[in-house]
């Protein structure tokens, strides 16, 4: 059985709202590292996707579920699942990368529309989808949103920074991106920062100074009683 990932549920609440640039590889997969600019390039690709762009609504799934590329634009109407709430990826180079993923509520339509009057074998995004179709879909937003350019990849990184950020745990962030462990996603997708940031955060709730005090204090009035 292959477990739903429920960590990109969090990445929907946390972004809830031409010419050609030629761009260096390594930019290109740098993550949108401003919340603002990764919401405002959301809100374009699901506009553009509610007007029946095949390539936004792929650049959307790529940012709210952290799926490859060619996880993207390979998917078969089938792989919608459980009535259009579960996108399946049934083959990858790792057991890590077999999985069911929660589709955020705001994608699911538009998802639903692009599998309509297909039938269960067909591409879902069409035939000639492959990963450089999603990259210039991906590069057109960004032009249109007045963002960096970035490519697929870059959105992979967005999306395990911000669900970092958003106290989601490491071990489900990998899960939901097809890592075997964290330590993958740490060391090249979520961004350092973001990832210090949870470690701090976490280290703040195991030493929760107010649990403590609470602690402390019942000793001290139970000892009181007992004397009393």
């Amino acid at each position: 059985m292959i477990p739903v990932s429920r960590g990109v549920t969090v990445i929907s609440r946390a972004l809830q709202l031409g010419e050609k640039v030629r761009r260096p590889r390594l930019e290109l997969a740098c993550p949108l590292d401003r919340i603002d600019d990764a919401r405002r390039w959301l809100g374009i690709a699901l506009s553009l996707g509610s007007d029946g762009d095949a390539g936004a609504t792929a650049a959307a799934t790529a940012l709210l579920m952290g799926v490859r590329a060619s996880k993207v634009t390979d998917r078969l109407v089938r792989d919608i699942d459980d009535e259009r709430q579960v996108l399946v990826i049934p083959h990858a180079k790792t057991r890590a990368g077999i999985r069911r993923l929660r589709i955020p509520g705001m994608l699911q339509p538009l998802l639903a529309a692009l599998a309509t009057g297909k039938e269960q074998g067909e591409r879902l995004f069409g035939a000639a989808a492959n990963r450089y179709w999603l990259r210039l879909a991906v590069r057109r937003i960004c032009r249109v949103a007045k963002t960096p350019i970035i490519g697929p990849h870059g959105l992979r990184g967005t999306h395990a920074t911000l669900a970092v950020q958003a106290g989601v745990t490491g071990d489900a962030v990998a899960a939901a991106l097809g890592h075997e462990s964290f330590a993958v996603t740490a060391g090249h997708y979520a961004e350092p920062q973001a990832v210090a940031s949870a470690r701090t955060h976490q280290i703040e709730v195991n030493l929760d100074l107010r649990k403590f005090r609470r602690s402390s204090a019942q000793k001290k009035d139970g000892a009181s009683l007992g004397r009393a």
